[in-house]
């Protein structure tokens, strides 16, 4: 099947009915292998038998994809590029109808798609953003990073706000502000007509997601009151934060999945044996079954508290969710009086800092 579907994909010399995607880019020095991946119009859920890979070799600058057995339906295409012995990395996505050629154009700062009227005014939204996305890229702290990003998302907003009747409003939906859904309202029933209107649901459901986990956010913000719980050890006991009111506590969110986790650990020992004392430790392993918790505390042997959240929990009762955790390792300092004095996500070599000042 995949050898079939790749045989689908050619360099330059297709005849225009068979076009399906062109791909223009600079001439690399080494071989680009593209993959391509379908889905359908009213989803984000890659077909892999649909998959199709073409090289583009050194020194040429365009390929077509010609048409297979996958392409006479309307679908979104997914592009990513590789080379030998490296990750695929994430192109591009357009919306295609049958008997339309995509023409995707790979820069230094991304990809642009054209060849249908959707394609275009989905473009030209993107190209309105590009003042937007540069400070994003050149935010040098988390400061800037989050004012770039404010920014960004004000102006998709805006976007919608003043364009309901153009279908790339529906696309624009993923990078707006989720903290005003009444905006999507205004997005009219000829945008939704299009080729990517079932997309509109989709998107809305994500936002709606993406706003509760941030009025969720909110409420374990620094300053608010770490939200009780009670998990069960590797005894099967029950251990309650409440249990530790009164001491500090570091409270970690971490998995044996979690890459960035483990390699945290060496640190997280070195510091436990320094602040065992007077801060209390504890770390719930989220994501993993009881027996791959229970290896990984055998493996890397973490002598202080340790609970389990069962991954079968409804996820509006996990404790990550009501915690509002995002990534992991995910890290909480909690105050004697259980108030949260600070949240970090990700593995900073830099997190227990924190603590020189607040023992003094």
């Amino acid at each position: 099947m995949i050898a079939a579907l790749m045989a689908a994909g050619t360099m330059i010399g297709a005849s225009a009915e068979e076009q399906v995607l062109v791909i223009k880019t600079a001439a690399p020095t080494d071989t680009v292998t593209y993959s391509i991946m379908m889905s359908g119009v009213n989803e984000r859920k890659l077909n892999k038998e649909s998959r199709r890979d073409v090289e583009l070799l050194p020194g040429q600058t365009e390929l077509v994809v010609k048409e297979g057995e996958y392409d006479g339906v309307p679908a979104q295409y997914f592009v990513y590029a590789s080379q030998k012995g490296g990750r695929m990395s994430y192109v591009s996505n357009v919306y295609r109808k049958p008997g339309e050629t995509i023409t995707i154009t790979v820069g230094e700062n991304g990809a642009t798609a054209t060849g249908s009227a959707l394609m275009d005014s989905i473009t030209a939204a993107q190209a309105s953003m590009e003042p937007y996305v540069a400070p994003l890229r050149s935010a040098e702290t988390r400061e800037a990073y989050e004012a770039a990003k404010s920014a960004y998302s004000s102006a998709a907003t805006e976007y919608i706000r003043n364009h309901p009747n153009n279908p790339a409003s529906i696309e624009m939906m993923t990078m707006a502000d989720p903290m005003q859904l009444e905006v999507f309202d205004l997005i009219t029933d000829a945008a939704k007509s299009q080729l990517n209107g079932e997309m509109y649901g989709v998107y809305y459901d994500s936002m709606k997601a993406q706003k509760a986990r941030a009025e969720q956010a909110l409420k374990v913000a620094p300053g608010k009151e770490a939200p009780d719980f009670s998990l069960p050890n590797a005894e099967g006991q029950m251990v309650s934060l409440s249990q530790f009111k009164g001491k500090y506590v570091m409270l970690d969110f971490w998995g044996s999945w979690c890459g960035w986790c483990i390699k945290g650990i060496p640190q997280m020992k070195e510091q436990y044996e320094k602040l065992k004392d007077k801060v209390e430790f504890i770390s719930v392993a989220c994501g993993d079954s009881k027996d791959a918790w229970t290896g990984a505390l055998a493996k890397y042997e973490m002598p202080w508290v340790q609970v389990w959240a069962n991954p079968e929990t409804p996820k509006a009762e996990q404790v990550s969710t009501i915690y509002a955790v995002e990534g992991y390792p995910t890290k909480l300092v909690i105050d004697p009086e259980g108030k949260i004095v600070t949240k970090v996500a990700g593995e900073d070599p830099t997190f227990y800092d924190i603590f020189d000042e607040l023992l003094k």
